[in-house]
C-alpha cells in the first residue's frame, strides 16, 4: 500500500468550480454537508452574543464572521462556523 497523496489548496480550488460546499482538512477534500436549521440559528445566536464585541469605525474591536473559509497552510483551509479577528492598529 501506497503512502497518502495529501491533496492540496489547488486541488481543492479545482474541485470547488463544480462545488462550493468542500474544505480541505488534514490534505483530504471533504464535502461539508448543508447547514439545518438548528446550525442558522445557533450561529445567530452566538452572533447576537458577541455583537457588543464589534466596532465598526473606532480602532480595536472584532470583526465576527460565519461561515468563514480560512487558510492556515498547503493542506489545511476548513471553514469554520463562526470565527472573531481581533482589530489591531498599526503603532
Amino acid at each position: 500500500m501506497g503512502a497518502k497523496k495529501f491533496q492540496t489548496i489547488d486541488d481543492l480550488e479545482e474541485k470547488r468550480a463544480k462545488d462550493e460546499r468542500l474544505e480541505l482538512i488534514n490534505g483530504e477534500i471533504i464535502c461539508r454537508p448543508m447547514a439545518r436549521a438548528e446550525h442558522g440559528d445557533i450561529q445567530l445566536e452566538i452572533g447576537g452574543e458577541l455583537k457588543s464585541l464589534k466596532r465598526k469605525e473606532d480602532p480595536g474591536g472584532w470583526w465576527i464572521m460565519t461561515e468563514v473559509d480560512v487558510f492556515y497552510n498547503e493542506h489545511q483551509r476548513p471553514v469554520h462556523d463562526i470565527a472573531g479577528v481581533e482589530k489591531r492598529t498599526c503603532p
